[in-house]
């Protein structure tokens, strides 16, 4: 199961033009749902903000991280454990007002209940299932899924040009995600048609200062939402000027999206 089946696909519209940094996590759970730019920005958040989940009693702290143990989480009918986003997000049912809760960081009360599966605001409008095979990937790093690089051009004979039908959603779905990063500088979009057996694809080229694998994975991650627009094969592939003939090709296009 991939981190992207958490979110209703069915829900995909439109979202905002640019990202708000000071969306709180309810804002951003919401936008995740409508649009798969948000997802690495929301999953991301998730791991480090507080969450609220009801216990029967109130545990112990342990002095010496200022940290609950040994709680005993209360779960739902269906066997899910409630988790909430906010004091406001639990009020949404008005049976638990009286409920013992305690507020623990997501990324340590996911690793405290990681066998178990989550449901994230199971009371509100905007909620999501987390089972415990993605907690289990969230909390290993692999929230992202992974992204593929093109072998150097020089090793191939290629065809690189333009696709016939722009992919508009999923260009825009990008460019939402690369706005929040600032170290990055533009991002490109190619189609190339190699020789033998390999099919065409898709090439994402991002020019970028400083690590690219982290954004890459991001940039993957959206794209592996739109397999109708961009198919099954696509690469992420990093933009170098002056170092070969494709980031040289790519350059001299028009970018879907330019730092201003």
């Amino acid at each position: 199961m991939d981190s992207q089946d958490i979110f209703d696909e069915s829900k995909l519209v439109p979202g905002p033009n640019e990202f708000d940094p000071a969306a709180d996590l309810d804002d951003l759970m919401a936008q995740a749902g409508q649009n798969p730019a948000y997802r690495p920005e929301f999953l991301r958040r998730l791991l480090l903000s507080p969450l609220l989940v009801l216990v029967e009693d109130e545990p112990a702290r342990d002095e010496t991280q200022a940290d609950y143990v040994g709680f005993t989480p209360l779960q739902l009918s269906d066997g899910y454990v409630p988790l909430f986003t906010s004091l406001a997000r639990l009020h949404d049912n008005p049976a638990l007002v009286d409920y013992q809760h305690i507020s623990v960081k997501g990324r340590d009360l996911l690793a405290a209940l990681q066998q178990r599966d989550l449901c994230l605001n199971p009371f509100s409008e905007a909620s999501i299932n987390l089972p415990a095979a993605i907690c289990q990937r969230l909390l290993a790093g692999d929230d992202f899924g992974a992204f593929k690089q093109s072998p150097p051009t020089e090793q191939r004979e290629v065809l690189i040009g333009q696709p016939a039908e722009y992919p508009t959603a999923p260009v825009e779905a990008i460019r939402l995600l690369l706005s929040s990063h600032p170290r990055v500088q533009a991002g490109y979009l190619t189609y190339l048609l190699a020789s033998g057996e390999e099919p065409a694809h898709f090439i994402i080229g991002l020019q970028l200062e400083g690590e690219f694998k982290g954004i890459a994975q991001e940039v993957a991650y959206v794209a592996s939402t739109f397999q109708k627009e961009l198919g099954n094969q696509y690469i992420v592939q990093q933009v170098i000027p002056d170092t070969d003939e494709f980031s040289a090709y790519v350059l001299s296009t028009e970018p879907f999206y330019a730092r201003e």
